[in-house]
């Protein structure tokens, strides 16, 4: 919940923009099952605090703790140099093997699609094939995680895709096994959010490779000093 300084509650999704004040308290929530996600800004400890005994309260729940896996992701905090950083690097590399290649192979391509390429609902084939349709689905599922959790430089793509994935048609599917290429080449990049990059710089408006050839995806400017932690038990496999 967002306030005005009037104390009136402001709709965030009609929002352009969202400037985060110095002193503001930052608290962000995600729940996943039975799991919960809470990062914070220093200053917001207390309410974190308090919002924790009242759960204890209500629920059966294990003490909260620093994070270090996530979703199967590894989560990296080094409060030193003010960064946190997303590893879905087992995700990857899974979804390669899944596509049938090897992620140590020489088959990388330097972007997600053929910038020259054009998909539509014209592709799509009169009827459905159902095996190629399960292949695509499957596919799918698995990119549209990464492109969620760890790897914005996917989003564009798997949005793009995911508008013909209902009737897919084979040009579709090697969209799809373009993009595995793809993750081959950049499979070892990580999503930091951090103030200091230290020679590591992304644009904060497009995720692309940096040109220091550093292993990372850099967003920038993160305007508050986060803390992480689980108020249920995590683990890799999840």
């Amino acid at each position: 919940m967002r306030e005005s300084e009037e104390l009136a509650p402001i709709n965030l999704d009609e929002l352009r923009g969202l400037k985060i004040e110095k002193n503001e308290k930052i608290i962000i929530m995600i729940m996943n099952t039975d799991d919960m996600l809470i990062t914070y800004s220093d200053n917001a400890r207390d309410l974190v605090d308090c919002f924790e005994k009242k759960l204890n309260n209500s629920f059966e729940a294990t003490p909260r703790s620093q994070i270090e896996h996530y979703m199967g992701m590894h989560v990296l905090y080094d409060q030193e140099k003010g960064v946190l950083t997303l590893d879905a690097r087992r995700h990857v590399y899974g979804f390669i093997n899944h596509m049938g290649l090897d992620p140590d192979s020489y088959v990388g391509l330097s972007t997600p699609l053929d910038l020259h390429e054009v998909y539509s609902k014209v592709d799509s084939p009169p009827e459905i094939d159902v095996k190629l349709r399960d292949k695509v689905w499957q596919a799918h599922g698995k990119l549209l995680h990464l492109a969620i959790w760890a790897r914005p430089d996917l989003v564009h793509s798997v949005s793009v895709l995911g508008r013909y994935a209902h009737i897919p048609s084979e040009k579709l599917w090697n969209a799809y096994s373009r993009i595995v290429k793809y993750l081959v080449k950049t499979r070892d990049l990580k999503l930091v959010y951090g103030t200091q990059a230290s020679n590591l710089w992304i644009s904060s408006s497009m995720a692309t490779l940096t040109p220091t050839g550093a292993d990372v995806l850099m967003i920038e400017n993160l305007q508050a000093s986060i803390s992480s932690f689980c108020s249920a038990q995590q683990s890799a496999g999840k």
